[in-house]
């Protein structure tokens, strides 16, 4: 399902396609149209970067709420077990990790938005970006590891 909601908040009237897939009901931004409309003097190593980092964190975002639907299933057959209650806090913070590096990404892009913005700005906003997307792919590494043995547990 498809939504479109309002503009940026500077009134530039600008739409941003959201997309309702997630099980969680979490949006996400089509990250390639908003960067294009809206930021036009991102340089393009720091929007691969943003892409990059738009695709793991949906790619996580789906591997965990996957694992914790294995692991809610699991846990009312072992109600006990302390490694499936490992698992069902691990991916929950994992949840809270996306959502928050989400946020941050967004919050780094917009900072790059503004016409007379310096190069060190640019600059600082490609290094954070750079250094998030180190975290965002172990996290999504350590995930497809779990998943991998939830599914091997059913």
């Amino acid at each position: 399902m498809a939504a479109i909601s309002g503009g940026d908040r500077r009134g530039s009237g600008i739409k941003r396609v959201v997309q309702w897939d997630s099980p969680l009901m979490i949006w996400r931004v089509n990250s390639r149209q908003f960067l294009k409309a809206i930021y036009r003097a991102i340089p393009d190593k720091i929007e691969s970067i943003f892409e990059r980092i738009t695709q793991e964190l949906e790619n996580t975002e789906q591997a965990a709420t996957q694992g914790l639907t294995l692991v809610r299933a699991l846990l009312f057959q072992f109600v006990n077990n302390a490694l499936l209650i490992q698992y069902f806090a691990y991916l929950n913070a994992v949840l809270v990790f996306v959502k928050t590096s989400k946020r941050q990404t967004q919050t780094t892009v917009e900072a790059m938005s503004p016409a007379d913005v310096p190069p060190e700005v640019i600059e600082e906003a490609g290094e954070d970006l750079g250094t998030l997307l180190g975290p965002v792919v172990e996290t999504k590494i350590e995930v497809k590891q779990i998943l991998n043995r939830l599914e091997g547990l059913r």
